[in-house]
């Protein structure tokens, strides 16, 4: 059994959101790693409208589970400031890359759009 490589990419508004993801890896129905990863660019209602001084891009985020023939992965984009944007309509979604592999074989490859005002809550099960 091999691992699990996570991969995950904001596009360049990755800074308007905060981002968590959870999940485990289970092997033969009982769970052998748990995937955490945590990232805060401001304060939720904060009303940040450019990208923070101190903030370093999130680049790419790769993550290895231990080896396992199951994954459930939870990724949670959560916007800390409301649009500048008074209608759905005018405000530009942001979008998050997705990619899971497992020895060598791609298992999941998906551009999610996040929703401005509300982000995403995004399942994947493996």
């Amino acid at each position: 059994m091999k691992p699990y490589i996570i991969t995950i990419e904001g596009d360049k508004n990755e800074w308007k959101y905060n981002l968590r993801i959870m999940g485990e890896a289970l092997l033969n129905g009982e769970r052998v790693d748990f995937i955490k990863y945590s990232d805060d660019v401001a304060e939720l209602g904060s009303n940040v409208q450019i990208a923070p001084q101190n903030y370093t891009p999130r680049g790419v985020i790769r993550m290895e589970s231990r080896p396992a023939d199951a994954l459930i992965l939870y990724i949670y984009s959560i916007p800390h400031s409301l649009p500048e944007e008074q209608r759905v309509d005018e405000a530009k979604s942001y979008e998050l890359h997705v990619i899971i592999s497992r020895d060598d074989v791609e298992l999941y490859n998906r551009r999610h759009l996040l929703n401005p005002w509300t982000g995403a809550n995004i399942k994947i099960e493996l």
